[in-house]
């Protein structure tokens, strides 16, 4: 026939049952936040990517487009292949520095840059 456990057994079960739920809790609270976390970097680097790629190759065509009659089409590619290495290099460091997750990150940049940057025209659009 089976027993009940004396109270000092049964007060050590439900410690241990309240401690490894408890235990639970914070494992489950700690985890949800890195994943949070992570997430929020995911989507600043992905932003960045899909940014990168739909910017440089638009910048460059268009450049080339523009100067291949007048100028020659190796002309054309090679100042088409320049402003877009400089257009990207702002449009990513816009996002970057508007980002809240790099805030505290030291970044090194020329002042034209910086400066090119602040005056820049650059629409931002968000989906939902």
């Amino acid at each position: 026939m089976a027993r009940w456990p004396d109270k000092a057994t049964m007060f050590s079960m439900i410690s241990s049952l309240l401690g490894s739920y408890l235990e639970a809790r914070a494992i489950k609270g700690v985890s949800k936040e890195i994943g949070d976390y992570l997430d929020r970097w995911a989507r600043l680097v992905a932003s960045i990517t899909i940014t990168a790629l739909v910017v440089f190759p638009f910048i460059m065509g268009s450049t080339a487009l523009a100067l291949w009659q007048t100028a020659g089409i190796w002309t054309g590619l090679g100042v088409g292949f320049a402003t877009a290495l400089v257009t990207t290099s702002l449009v990513v460091y816009n996002l970057w520095v508007r980002s809240p997750l790099t805030k505290g990150i030291s970044i090194a940049v020329p002042s034209q840059l910086a400066a090119a940057a602040v005056n820049q025209n650059v629409t931002i659009t968000t989906r939902t």
